[in-house]
This record gives C-alpha cells, structure tokens and sequence, in this order.
C-alpha cells in the first residue's frame, strides 16, 4: 500500500491526475474505508474540479471520522467558494475552530494557514474575516514574536477597514524583524489608505531600490507601486504598467501549483479583487457600443477575474465586478443573470441594487430600473446618503424628459458627496469611525463625481440656465484641476458644440490639446471622428492615430492607428501597426488575432497561415489554434485545419469550465471540417459527441458562470442546427428533430432552429408538421424563409399553384432572391405558363449586376426550359463557380450537353425528327468526342460529398458513354450501371432505371428496357425523382407506341403532363399517337402546344404541325407555320416543298 501511495504522489507531482486517481481506486478496492487514500483522492478530485465527486468522498469521510479536518476544511471551501451560502459557511467555521482546537491544539502553523485562507477567500464578508481573525490570533498567541503571524492579523484588520490596529500589527510586525515584507508591504498599503503618501512613497522607493540587488520583486510591490502612481495622479501608462507587471508575477506563481490548498493561497482571491478594481479605474464609466472591443484594461480585468471565478464561482465580490464588466462591455443581459443571483446570495447590498438600476438604464428600461431604486431605498433607508442614489435617480428623470427632477437629484447627489467629504475631513486619519464616510466616498469615486457635474451642466443648458451652467463648469474646473479629469471638461464643451452642429468651434478647442496633456488620446480620437464623419477626410482621420503614435508609441496605440486603417479599408498599412506594436508585446493573443485578420482581409492566406502556426508554436494559445483551424476551414484545406484542431483536443490539460467551453467549440469546427471534406457521418457523430458536452457545459455553468448561460443556449442550439443540417440518413434525421426540439425548449424564439426543423421535416415527407412549422415560423419571423418553405412544400405536394403564388409573393418584395425565383421558374414551367417567368427575370436583372451567379442561373434555366440551348449554356457559365449555385448549374450543363435538343434518349418513335432538330440547333454534337471532353471536364468539377453524390457522378459517367452510341462503351455502360444496382442508393434510383433502359434501347435489346421501366410505372411522383420519373414514362411511352399500344402510352404521357405540363415531348408524342390515328385536327392541337413551349424554335415540331395543318385543312395556319420555320431555319429540308407549296396550291383551289 505504501509503494502504491508513492505511486500516487508521484503522478501527483508531475500533474497526472488520472493516474494518481485509478492508484488510489486500486487501493481502496483492497481496503475501501482507508482515510489516508479517500482524503488523498478527495484531494484530486477538486484539482481535477470535478467538486461532486470530492463531495461524495467528504461525506464518505466523516461518516468513518466526524472531525476529520481535512473533510471538514474542504466542506467549507465548498460551501463558501462553490455554493456562496455565508450562513452555512459561518456554522462550519465555528465548529471547524472547536475541533482544530480540539485535535491540533498547538499547530500554530495550521491555525494561521486557515486563518489566512479564509480571510482571502471570504475578504467581502465582515463574518467571515472576523472568524478568520479567530484562526490567526491563536497561531499568534501559540508562538510569540513570530513577525509574520502578526503580519498577517494586521491584514485582516485590514480587511475589515479597522486602519489603526492594522497599521499598529504592521508595526509591531517590523519590530520583531525589520526585513519582514509582508509587514512593510502591509505598513505601506495602510499609508497609503490614510492619505501618508510621501512616507509611503518613501517606503517604496527604498523596496525599489532593494530589489535591484537583495529583494526579488513581488505582485505585491509592483501593485503597490501602481496604486502610489494612482494618488499621485502619474500618467495611466505608467500605473497600468505596474498593475501588468503585478498580474503577470502573480500568474508565474500561480502556474506553479496544481488545484490545491497551496493554489488557493497563492491565488489570493482577495489581492486579485484588488488588482482588478485598480483596472477598472481606466474602465469607461458607460458601456462600450455593442460590437466594439472593450479597452484593454477591461479585457485585462477579465482575464483575471475568470481565473478566480474557476475556483470561487460564488464569491460576491468577484460576481458583482464579473457584472461591472459585462455592463461596462456592453452585455446587459449577462451582467443582469449575475446581479439577480447576486441578490438572492445577499438582497440587503445596495451596490448592486444600484449596478442593477445602472443596467436597466442603459438598456431604456426605466420603469424597471426606478423599481430596483426603489426597491433598494425600502431595503435599506441609509441608500438615501448615498450619493450614486440620486445620481442614477437622476439619470431616469434625464431619460424622462424631466428635468426639473433631475436637477434636483444632481444637486442633492453633488451635496451629499461634499458632506461627505467634509465629515471625512474632519476625521482621524486612523480613526475606525471613519470608515462609513471613506467607503461611501470610494463608491461614489472620482469618475462618478465627474459625471454628475457633466450631466448637471447638460440639463442646466437644456433648461436655459446658461450663467448656471457656466458657473458649475467654473466649479467643475477648479475641483477637478490636476486631475486626470481636468483636460475632459474641454472635451465635454467640444461635444457640446457638435451636438449643436459647431463643426468649427469643436475642431478649435479639440486641436488645441497638447501632447503633454492627460486627455491628449482622447482629443485626438474625437478629432478623427469629426474627420471621417462630418469631414469625409479619411487622410486626416488617419492622421490624428498617426499622431498619438508619434508622442505615445505604445502598444495599445499602435493597435488604434491599425485598426483606423481597418476601419477605411487599408488593411496593408494595419498590417505595418500591428506588426510594431507586435514587436512591443510579441505573444499578446489579441494583437496576433488582430494581425491574422488583417493579413486574411488583404489576401495573404498562406502568409496568414504561416504566421498563426509561428504564434502557436510560440505560445500554445487556444484562441488562436482556433483561428488558424477557421482559416484553414475557410480556405477549404480540411486537412490541415483537422490537424490543427486535434492537436488543439490533445492539448486541452485542465478540467475547467473554460476548458470544456473550448473543447466544444473545436468539435464544432471539426464538424463543420469532417463535412466540408465530404465525412458526413464522422460530422454527425463529432455533433452528438457536442452537443453531450454542451449539455454538460450548460449544467455547470448555472452553477458556476450564470452570465454566460444565455451565451451557451445560442451555442447548444448551433450545434442542434448543424446536426440538422447534415443530417441525411432516417435514424440521423429523427436524432436532429429530437435535438432541435430540446434547443427550441431553451430558445423559443429562436427561429433560425425551426427554419431547420422545417426543412427536416420536408426531407422526410412528413408535410403536415412542415406546414404547421412553416406557419409558426411566419408568425415568428415574418422576414424569415418561411414563404419559400411553404412554396417548396406546395411545390413538392405537386400544389403548383399555390407554390407559384407564394414564391410571386415573396419576388414582389424580395426581387432579387434568387432562390425564390429558380423556384418559380420550375413552379411556372409545371403550371404550363413558363413565359410568365419572364417578368420576374427581367425584374431582377434590372436590379443586380449582369455577372450575379444566381441571375446567371436562373437565366439559364429559364432560357434551358425555352429551348434556347446555346443562351442557357452562356448564361449558366456564369453561375459554374459560384459557392450556391456552382454544383447544381454544373449539372444542369452537363445534362443539356448530354442531351441538348431534349430528346428522349433510347426513344425511336421520334428519332429522324430529333436528328434534324438536333441540326437546326447549332449542331452541338457536331463532334461527339468534343461533347464528352466536355462532359468530363463538367464531372471533374462536381464536389463529392456524400455517397449520393458520388452515385450520381457515377450515373452521369455512364451516360457519358452511353450517349456515344458506340457498341463496346454502351456494353461497358451497361457493366457498371448493373454494378450499381446491388447497392444501397441503387435499390431505389429512379435515375439509375433510367440510364440502364436508355443503355439496353441503344443497343436494340428492348425487351430489357421495358423490364426495367415497369418497375417504376406505378411509382409515387417525388420532386427527387421528378425528372427522370418523367423520362421513364415518356421512354416507356415510346416503346408502346412503337408496339402500337396507344391507350397505354396516352395513359403514360397524360401522367407526365399532369406534373409538367410544360413537357414538350409530351405533347409532341401525344401529337404523333393522334398523327398515327388520322385524328389531324387532334394531332394538330398537341403539336401546336408543344410548338408554342419551345417559343417556335424547333424547326422539327414546328414540321410536324405544320403537316397536320395541312392535313387538317387549315391551309393558312400551315403556311404561317412554314414562314417561321423557314425564316429561322432557311435551309430546313423538305418543308418548302411537301408542306408550303402543297399548302398554297390547296388555297388556289
């Protein structure tokens, strides 16, 4: 067992957690109610963060042994960091005092390791800090003069806001050993909360000094330092370059350790709060526009704060400024979820009473944020001292128009602050009864000062109270000179002049500010806003970014000029500012998106590449893996961009929220990659594997990051739309209904989910639910695709009508989608009336350029439909190497190439008239061995994607052949069509009947070919099948007119005509069955149809009518006949002289 436990904590030491676990599983399997291995595995479970396990395993534990500590510490950790409940938390803590007392009643070392753990775990409640303190002075009172126990008492009365017997522990602290840090750091952090900044300054210029030599500098030091350079007002470059170097020693250490107790201390949640309020100090006091990136000290902030939260999702000072920074980014909703399970933590905070109203106010719901004002003042009476209350009371009347009461409000909030200020005057610098006035001086800090003048001065204007309004902007000035805020009054008059239209004026005071003042950035950007917006001078607008580069070459700087260049279309000269500012900070994960994004913008892919793979091999950063693997997917190099991606799963090391987020996101892209690449089913199957983990993901983040519940719904039901967009097999297809059914229970309105759910149903045949869904959808989304939905589904129910009609409705708005309108071509040819098209066509013509892909199509198609091959070959060449409409115009062309006067291929019944018609149309298989080049190069550029797909090439390089008439490639037709008919997708093509009946009629043996068209004669008419159904039929048609049994070929035709009453042949064979009848008159009529479908182009049919004319005795319709066809065909054989002249030699008569 001993070997067995070294086994353990070996894999331990070099982080293979999951061996260490399945060493442990074996020794408990020996003896289960071991305590040495159950707490050792307790243990890996949390640094593993799978919490339920450890939990059962605690319970498991002090079933055997009540007061085992350790149990009972990780009980604690549970209840304070995982569920935030402070009654229980506070229960357990009392009773863990007792039993350590009890059990280890002189391990001081023990007592202070809690006392500090605590402390910085539970630094936002009052209670939790005072039993903390509890923990520290035992191990204190246990071992005297031990200076850093004393150190770490004066931190917690630190924490608990009472300055003096902090500072007097500090002190006594350095008295025991005057190299203490921890208690120089401590004096230093109480000078500077007392206001003592020159002898704090003093106390750090000395550690500044050490630490070149002696002293290793700390996070600590470096945070100091920041917050010194914040009191003494130094330029923000300066204090955010301590607080970076603070976080990023911070993060060396933290790295160090896995998830254990020793991480948790070193974590120090409670220095990690402190940092990132320091952050936000250079946050914008209002969100950010939706779509724009916050600035970096929020996404610094962030970064910091998800850390923290991965091992404290419940800790209420962490959740409040987690809702700070998703307001602040512009995320109302996420920012909301966490202030209402903020509020059911703790309702009596009125900090987030009042971020709430903040949130409601920005997003125009006022009634919603006056009640959470006044929810806030009958919770709690004492928010009326508070002077952010009546600032933000005042904000709603601002958004009411009232602004009488706004004033009121603002002048009440400014003279609260003041008193305020006066009372905290007034006060002992070490005083605890300081304390209440200090903190609500803290809450409603400088920036909020300044906001309250500028919104006091807006509405005194609005008023008319100029001389007011000017008199406060003198105040204004004087209170805030020397400040950072100073130079933003300028700027505030600035806005002012350009709300007013004084371009000019605001121009003036804007190229006034100088390099050297605060506000220099700020000013400048203005001025380039003015420049593009109101000026339209792009030069210039670059030009302000050039300048804040020239004076303040930093970084963030250099990312502004970039991304003013990207904002005007230059991606080149980006380019050459992300790459200097990438010099600066070489493996900053933003600046290299920034960069690759501005490579891909230009066109430089492979550049692109190279550089993302450099970055990564650099620095294994997920974010961008993830952006090369999108190139890659993008650029279709599925290979490469699966490579990528499966190294990104293999990489993933830690059990985290943040980690199992990313591992979905890269089984999605691998999905998308798989189908790109024509894997269907390892797609499908890469979905599910997903959409389980999204599932997952989803638990655990209600848990752990409630405000980014919202932001997983819309990712589960991605995935849910994705499994329903590949999924093409029965099993597949009722999966993704099932899936899409669960996203629409998350996301009810999500109509893009039941866009798809309509299409699956379509796919299946189950009509009935597609209406319905169809119909919920329109109601949903009236701009949705729902009308071409239910004009597909009419169309597939073989509903023409009703089909052309909502297709015509969705034209009428929508010109110039192409979709609708290749849809109503085929709607309008079924209906008979193809030429209605027209119209439509020329509309959408009128309104798109002359080379648009999917006007080329549908031009093609119409133009194919008409007759007019050599027109529909142009017009679809255009479209051939589009993303939409490439494939299927691919092979649209091939058909008309393999078939180009629309014969019926195998049919003899009306060959001699084929041939001439096939002459009198260009002559396009003048050279059959062109045609097939032709046909093969068109089968090269098919993409193959599903075994459908591949099927169908295969058929088509059959008909190739076939069409070749030659004996030896019709007979090697034959062979491999009759390979095909064994398989899955062979057992049921109509396409594949088809080919094989043409083949055997070429090669004379029709007795073969009826056989295998009659298995399809009783077939249901599916849109899939549509046209080589038809074909069969009419083929079928042929062969019976040949036998001479009319009635059953008329059956046949009247089949075909009744979904295609557009089918020229079909009236062209029933002309001829009535031709062969002597019924001249009848034939007449066919021929007359079928003429009047190929707008009278085809020489051939228009023979043949103009022959039942005459025999019909319609001598001057005969000849009218012959007129047209001898004008567009003058050399067409015969007509002149057994139809024209027999016509008028009759008339003469």
């Amino acid at each position: 067992m001993d070997a067995r436990m070294g086994l353990a904590r070996q894999y331990e030491a070099s982080r293979e957690f999951t061996k260490a676990t399945e060493e442990h599983n074996a020794m408990l399997s020996f003896v289960p109610n071991w305590i040495p291995s159950l707490i050792e595995k307790m243990k890996l479970s949390v640094v593993m963060q799978d919490w339920d396990q450890g939990m059962e395993i605690v319970s498991r534990i002090l079933s055997l042994e009540p007061n085992n500590l350790e149990a009972f510490r990780l009980k604690i950790l549970y209840s304070l960091c995982r569920e935030g409940d402070m009654k229980e938390t506070n229960k357990l803590l009392d009773l863990f005092f007792i039993i350590c007392k009890k059990q280890e009643p002189r391990n001081a070392p023990y007592f202070n390791e809690n006392g500090k753990l605590f402390s910085q775990l539970g630094s936002f409640s009052t209670e939790i800090l005072e039993k903390s303190l509890e923990f520290a002075q035992y191990a204190s009172e246990m071992t005297i003069e031990n200076e850093e126990y004393v150190a770490d008492i004066g931190r917690i009365y630190l924490l608990l806001k009472q300055y003096k017997e902090a500072h007097d522990h500090f002190i006594k602290a350095s008295r025991i050993n005057n190299a203490s840090l921890s208690a120089l750091y401590g004096l230093i952090a109480c000078q500077l909360v007392e206001g003592e900044i020159d002898l704090a300054a003093q106390q750090l210029s000395f550690l500044r000094a050490q630490s070149s030599s002696s002293i290793v500098p700390s996070p600590e030091l470096y945070y100091l330092d920041a917050v010194l350079a914040i009191k003494e007002n130094r330029s923000p470059e300066t204090i955010l370059t301590n607080l970076n170097e603070s976080v990023d020693k911070h993060i060396q250490e933290i790295r160090k350790y896995p998830l254990n107790i020793q991480f948790l201390k070193v974590v120090n949640p409670e220095f990690v709060i402190k940092i990132v309020r320091e952050y936000l100090v250079f946050a914008p006091q209002e969100p950010i526009i939706k779509g724009m990136e916050p600035p970096r000290a929020v996404l610094q902030a962030s970064f910091l704060l998800e850390i923290l939260m991965k091992i404290c999702p419940a800790h209420q000072d962490a959740l409040y400024i987690d809702a700070q920074i998703k307001y602040l980014s512009g995320d109302f909703n996420a920012a909301s979820l966490i202030l209402n399970r903020l509020l059911k933590i703790n309702s009596t905070v009125t900090e987030v009473h009042l971020l709430q109203a903040q949130v409601y106010i920005s997003q125009n719901e006022l009634e919603q944020a006056s009640q959470t004002l006044e929810f806030s003042l009958s919770n709690n009476f004492t928010v009326r001292e508070n002077p952010k209350y009546h600032f933000l009371l005042a904000k709603v009347h601002i958004f009411r128009k009232e602004v009488k009461e706004a004033k009121q409000a603002l002048e009440i909030s400014m003279k609260l602050f003041e008193d305020l200020e006066k009372k905290q005057s007034q006060m002992s610098p070490r005083g605890v009864n300081s304390m209440d006035s200090q903190e609500a001086i803290l809450k409603f800090n400088l920036a909020d000062q300044f906001a309250a003048y500028i919104e006091l001065i807006t509405v005194l204007r609005i008023m008319g109270l100029g001389d007011e309004a000017k008199s406060r902007m003198d105040e204004a000035t004087s209170k805030f000179k020397g400040t950072h805020l100073e130079g933003r009054l300028s700027l505030t008059t600035a806005e002012d002049h350009i709300d007013k239209g004084e371009i000019p004026l605001a121009m003036e005071i804007l190229q006034k500010v100088e390099p050297t003042q605060h506000h220099f950035v700020e000013a400048k950007k203005m001025l380039a806003d003015i420049y593009l917006n109101y000026k339209r001078d792009r030069k210039a607008y670059t030009t302000c970014f050039g300048e804040i580069v020239k004076y303040y070459p930093t970084p963030p700087n250099l990312v502004l000029l970039g991304e003013a260049f990207m904002h005007i279309q230059e991606p080149d000269k980006a380019i050459e500012a992300f790459e200097g500012a990438l010099t600066k900070i070489p493996r900053d994960p933003l600046l290299t998106a920034k960069l690759g994004e501005a490579l891909v913008r230009t066109h430089q892919f492979n550049k692109a590449i190279h550089f993302y793979q450099d970055a990564v091999k650099a620095d294994e950063n997920f974010p961008l893996r993830l952006e090369l693997a999108n190139l890659q997917y993008r650029l279709g190099k599925w290979d490469g961009a699966e490579k990528t991606i499966q190294h990104a799963l293999g990489d993933l090391s830690d059990s985290g929220l943040t980690r199992q987020i990313a591992e979905v996101d890269l089984l999605t892209l691998l999905a998308k990659v798989q189908r790109g690449a024509g894997s269907y089913h390892q797609s499908q199957q890469t979905l599910i594997k997903a959409k389980d983990f999204q599932s997952r993901v989803l638990k655990r983040a209600l848990l752990e990051q409630p405000s980014i519940i919202e932001k997983m719904k819309i990712q589960y039901c991605k995935i849910c739309q994705l499994v329903g967009e590949i999924a093409e097999r029965p099993n597949e297809i009722e999966f993704a209904i099932k899936s899409i059914k669960e996203a629409m229970e998350l996301r009810p309105d999500g109509w893009e989910i039941l866009s798809t759910l309509c299409k699956l149903y379509m796919k299946i045949g189950d009509f009935s639910h597609c209406q319905q869904t169809c119909i919920q959808l329109q109601t949903l989304n009236p701009e949705s695709d729902a009308a071409i939905m239910l004009g597909e589904l009419c169309y597939r129910r073989g509903d023409y009508i009703n089909s052309v009609l909502h297709y015509q409705n969705h034209l009428n708005k929508h010109p110039v989608h192409w979709e609708s309108l290749a849809w109503y071509i085929e709607g309008t040819r079924r209906c008979g009336y193809l030429s209605d098209a027209e119209v439509y066509i020329k509309k959408a013509g009128a309104q798109s350029d002359s080379n648009e892909p999917g006007l080329g199509y549908c031009q093609g198609l119409y133009e194919w439909y008409s007759g007019n091959v050599n027109s529909a070959l142009k017009m679809l060449n255009i479209a051939r190497r589009d993303g939409l409409f490439g494939q299927r115009t691919i092979l649209l062309m091939i058909e008309i190439y393999l078939n180009p006067s629309g014969t019926v291929l195998g049919g003899d019944a009306l060959e001699a008239t084929t041939a001439e018609s096939s002459l009198a149309n260009g002559s396009l298989m003048d050279a059959k061995d062109t045609v097939s080049k032709t046909v093969e190069a068109l089968l090269r550029d098919l993409m193959i994607k599903s075994p459908e797909d591949k099927f169908r090439r295969q058929i088509l390089e059959c008909y190739a052949l076939i069409i070749t008439r030659s004996k030896n490639k019709v007979e090697k037709a034959i062979q491999e069509l009759s390979g095909l008919v064994t398989t899955d997708v062979g057992r049921e093509s109509v396409m594949l009947v088809h080919a094989l009946a043409t083949a055997y009629m070429f090669m004379k043996q029709v007795p073969r070919a009826r056989n295998q068209l009659k298995r399809i004669v009783k077939a249901s008419w599916i849109v899939d099948d549509a046209e080589y159904l038809e074909r069969c039929w009419l083929l079928l048609a042929d062969i019976h007119i040949q036998s001479s049994k009319y009635d059953l070929a008329t059956d046949l035709i009247k089949k075909v005509l009744q979904f295609n009453k557009s089918c020229v042949k079909a009236n062209e064979y029933l002309g001829l069955i009535m031709e062969k009848e002597q019924a001249y008159a009848d034939a007449a009529i066919n021929y007359e149809q079928a003429w009047k479908l190929t707008n009278t182009t085809n020489p051939a049919i228009g023979y043949k009518l103009a022959f039942n004319y005459l025999k019909a005795k319609r001598y001057t319709d005969a000849i009218d006949v012959c007129h047209i066809v001898i004008g567009k065909n003058p050399n067409y054989p015969k007509i002149k002289k057994d139809i024209l002249e027999k016509a008028r030699n009759s008339l003469r008569i």
